[in-house]
């Protein structure tokens, strides 16, 4: 019998993931592929592969997030429910300053530090750090510090998961997502606003004042000038140096570096305040719920009624069409993935990938079903 991706996932092109579905039936396995070195994959050895394969870890996976180089889980077991594999070159596994680094293939415990609360709710992972989203509304983090990414204030790196300091108004509200790019950090609270930490060197934390970093939450800007001016957002995704938030009323807003047009906003431009993509052409009219951003320079988002648009990075979006990168939106062939199926968008690095409804899993980058012991479509 054909074997669907009705799994955890790890995608791991380039280091890359998309943590894409939970709990199906009674199983949850964990499959990877892509570049194996400094034990990325969590498989024994070096050897990178293009083919899914199983890891060798006998724990229910619930979630999964994964930065450079390494993947952190998240189990179901509440007495030791965070692991971790890969390079720990910025402490990014969490096991602490003293433990030694593991071997690779070995997935080892993350250390708690003192009041670590379970259930862990979320995960998120830049380049080099680590977000998560437990009870009572608090925010954990670990790994490289140097832009204040982790939001626990300085620039001082953490080795074992330390607390994000909420103080400039997201203590007083309820955190519903969290999400990273490269070396920046957000948070959208259940009334629609967001915050940002880390990296606004192009202005992708929407701090308009001139900070080069920030090192704890802050709200991004919805002053007078701001697209997000009167808004709430529905979502929001991250990449290397750029920002996309979902409005509820449907629009996409961009702000920070806009080099390769990976804002939408039919220029290269960066953009300091959040801006919204342009809804002339394909996206007249159109509703969209659900946004993500690829460090490779490509934004997608998908529409209420699941129909792909993306610009930025041609080759990463699949569309025939002249010149290396696309300012404006553009929609993008569905091929093989069947309308209104898409369930979730996943993109890190070079990777860009759709989860359906029914638990199949599409490369964008030529929308064809990827299956187990199938490479599919992967560049």
């Amino acid at each position: 019998m054909q074997q669907r991706w009705r799994t955890v996932v790890v995608f791991a092109l380039v280091a890359a993931l998309c943590s894409a579905s939970s709990r199906a039936q009674d199983y949850n396995h964990l499959y990877s592929f892509g570049i194996n070195d400094s034990g990325s994959l969590g498989l024994s050895g070096t050897t990178s592969t293009s083919t899914p394969t199983l890891l060798n870890f006998n724990k229910n996976v619930v979630r999964a997030a994964s930065g450079l180089h390494f993947t952190i889980l998240v189990t179901d077991d509440l007495s030791s429910q965070l692991w971790a594999f890969g390079s720990n070159a910025y402490r990014q596994l969490g096991i602490g300053d003293d433990a030694a680094d593991p071997a690779y293939g070995e997935v080892v415990p993350v250390t708690y530090s003192t009041g670590f609360e379970f259930p862990i709710l979320e995960i998120a992972a830049g380049d080099y750090h680590v977000i998560i989203r437990g009870t009572n509304n608090i925010l954990w983090a670990w790994g490289r510090n140097d832009q204040g990414q982790l939001g626990i204030g300085g620039t001082t790196s953490a080795s074992v998961p330390t607390l994000v300091d909420m103080s400039y108004g997201l203590w007083s509200s309820t955190v519903a997502k969290i999400v990273s790019g490269s070396s920046h950090s957000l948070a959208l609270d259940t009334n629609g606003n967001l915050f940002c930490w880390g990296s606004n060197q192009y202005g992708q934390c929407g701090a308009v004042f001139g900070q080069t970093y920030l090192d704890r939450p802050n709200p991004v800007y919805s002053g007078g000038t701001s697209a997000l001016s009167g808004k709430r957002v529905l979502t929001m995704a991250a990449g290397v140096s750029h920002t996309l938030a979902i409005t509820t009323d449907g629009l996409a807003v961009a702000f920070g570096a806009g080099a390769g047009g990976v804002l939408g906003t039919g220029s290269t431009s960066n953009s300091v305040y959040p801006t919204f993509v342009l809804t002339t052409g394909v996206l007249s009219g159109v509703t969209l719920v659900e946004a993500a951003a690829s460090s490779a320079g490509a934004s997608i988002v998908r529409s209420s009624d699941g129909r792909l648009f993306g610009w930025g990075n041609r080759a990463m979006l699949g569309v025939d069409i002249s010149g290396s990168t696309v300012n404006s939106p553009v929609e993008i062939p569905r091929g093989e993935l069947p309308l209104s199926k898409a369930r979730q968008l996943c993109a890190r690095a070079n990777a860009l990938f759709v989860v359906t409804v029914d638990g199949d899993v599409y490369s964008l980058q030529c929308l064809i079903l990827l299956e187990l012991g199938n490479s599919g479509c992967l560049h």
